[in-house]
């Protein structure tokens, strides 16, 4: 399937949003947050006007509808413990349980024990905590067990041939 091309695609900027900008800074004001672009990029080439176009469109998606995102915890043992004010603990299968503080701007929901959904309005920082998450158990391949991200199948490998 081929990509829009960014440049024939129009960014319309929802009535609830505020752009301002100061100094090397671009403010995106909207009613579930705000976000800060710091490097406004000298757009001398193609691909930086491209990621300065995808980030803006980012950030105003962000701060009218925000992102999330779905962990599922697949395996015997495997759960949310509790969410604390700004600490996750986790019980993973180790001898211990393992506490993550988790950054100022997502929010954290567990409806069953063995899901976690990840909210905020700021799309990278939202992925970047959601996979250091993830990469503290990973999907096992010979048994499909770990921290799976909303609708990801884990291609199995065959086991030992006696």
């Amino acid at each position: 399937m081929k990509k829009p091309n960014i440049f024939k695609t129009k960014l319309s900027l929802p009535p609830e949003v505020r752009l301002y900008k100061q100094s090397n800074r671009l403010l995106v004001k909207g009613p579930k947050g705000l976000l800060t672009l710091h490097k406004l990029y000298s757009l001398d080439s193609v691909s930086e006007l491209a990621t300065c176009c995808k980030l803006l469109y980012n950030s105003l998606v962000g701060v009218s509808a925000q992102y999330f995102i779905l962990l599922k915890f697949v395996g015997i043992g495997y759960r949310v413990q509790e969410i604390g004010e700004s600490l996750l603990k986790l019980k993973l299968g180790f001898s211990h349980d393992i506490v993550i503080n988790y950054p100022v701007g997502i929010r954290l929901f567990s409806p069953k024990k063995n899901t976690l959904i990840l909210v905020s309005s700021d799309l990278a920082k939202l992925r970047s905590f959601a996979y250091l998450v993830r990469s503290i158990k990973m999907p096992d391949c010979y048994k499909a067990k770990g921290i799976l991200i909303k609708n990801e199948v884990v291609t199995m490998k065959e086991g030992k041939k006696q």
